[in-house]
């Protein structure tokens, strides 16, 4: 079954090629991109179980 669009599938495809050393390997995003995609789900995560919204400050999550 194809989860998230096949993005999994290419995120293990550009980890493997990373360890494996290939330097022609381009990460699927960047490592910033990576961690404000997780503290958006854990904040998502916290809104459910809370049963309130809750706001994110993305001035201080991106850099300029």
């Amino acid at each position: 079954r194809d989860m998230h669009g096949g993005g999994d599938h290419r995120l293990v495809e550009d980890f493997v090629r990373v360890v494996q050393g290939d330097t022609s390997a381009q990460f699927s995003t960047s490592l910033e991109h990576a961690i404000v995609g997780h503290l958006v789900g854990f904040r998502a995560d916290a809104s459910m179980a809370s049963g309130n919204s809750l706001e994110i400050d993305w001035s201080n999550l991106m850099s300029k």
